[in-house]
């Protein structure tokens, strides 16, 4: 089970951490993210890479903090475009993109916290289905049936059947039966 989650969780971060995309163009505006602030740390940017449709990206404020972009209010190009507007390029199997040359990260702690949660619980769902304990990596030899102990290799503990209803009780009488003594 484990030997399938490592390499998902690898692949589930390089995924996040934008290893496997590649994009070249220029930025010609930006809007805000829906439901941010003003003073939020990412925005969404237009990238115009020449043809067909632009590039809507999420990028880090501080990347093209510098720059003069128009705000897009719903997402379309900006007419006319900005004069001399920054190029992004991002090369594939990188962490890095560029803004004019000016390198920034693709990394995040989102980009690591999501594959160790997935990993986290993988180990405690094999630990709970191996061992019966989700902190426990191998098992103590006892056999659990749906969270039952028994120590009867296997076999659940048998059941005590229910005394009948019909009949005295068990065990007699309490009444001391004794002679009586007669008087002679």
């Amino acid at each position: 089970m484990m030997a399938v989650a490592v390499p998902l969780s690898g692949a589930l971060f390089l995924g996040s951490a934008d290893f496997f995309d590649s994009y070249h163009g220029q930025v010609v505006a930006w809007s805000p993210l829906k439901g941010a602030d003003s003073d939020s740390e990412i925005a969404e940017y237009l990238v115009h890479r020449g043809v067909g449709e632009p590039l809507t990206m999420v990028l880090p404020v501080r990347a093209l903090k510098d720059y003069d972009l128009p705000r897009s209010v719903n997402g379309a190009m900006p007419d006319p475009l900005p004069k001399d507007p920054p190029t992004l390029h991002k090369e594939l199997f990188g962490f890095t993109f560029t803004v004019n040359d000016r390198a920034f990260s693709t990394l995040s702690p989102v980009d690591l916290a999501g594959p160790l949660l997935f990993l986290s619980a993988t180990l405690l769902g094999r630990n709970l289905i191996m061992a019966g304990n989700p902190f426990r990596l191998v098992s103590d030899g006892k056999v659990r049936l749906f969270g039952h102990k028994s120590d009867r290799g296997g076999q659940p503990a048998p059941t005590k059947k229910p005394r009948p209803k019909k009949g005295p009780p068990p065990g007699g009488s309490k009444k001391r039966k004794g002679r009586r003594k007669r008087k002679r």
